[in-house]
């Protein structure tokens, strides 16, 4: 199972449009990977997904001549098969689970500097503040709140 979602900034002018990039880009690249075999659910994986979602959005911003702040977006994944689960996000959204011990919240939503900043994964120092969770269980229940 993959879900991805994401919450365009509201000051940002394409927001709308950067979340759908993101999250159509987040998708394709699982599909490769899985078509290809390869699926560690990992740190690298959640790394090479928000990676790949940039150069989209950098390659988008550049061929509209904008600045890429305009696609500004917040973004939550997870991933879950039998070999485990695998949760990212950058910003203040959140991700509830249940890996089969009730609900829970496994990363804090992100907060920025000042009231009603986050962070988004068009921010220079995205990669960086990329916060995952890992488990060795199958998730059983998802729900994505922004």
């Amino acid at each position: 199972m993959s879900v991805f979602v994401a919450d365009g900034a509201g000051s940002a002018s394409q927001g709308g449009e950067g979340a759908m990039l993101a999250v159509n880009e987040a998708m394709a690249y699982m599909s490769q990977k899985v078509q290809g075999g390869e699926l560690g659910l990992n740190d690298v994986l959640a790394t090479d997904i928000v990676l790949t979602i940039r150069q989209r959005l950098f390659a988008e911003a550049e061929a509209k001549e904008l600045a890429v702040r305009d696609f500004a977006c917040t973004f939550l994944g997870l991933i879950s098969s039998a070999n485990g689960t695998l949760i990212m996000q950058i910003g203040d959204g959140g991700v509830v689970v249940d890996l089969g011990h009730g609900l829970q919240l496994p990363l804090t939503p992100m907060v920025g500097e000042y009231a009603n900043m986050t962070h988004f994964i068009t921010d220079e120092d995205a990669v960086s503040r990329l916060d995952t969770f890992t488990s060795t269980e199958r998730a059983h229940k998802v729900a994505q709140l922004f």
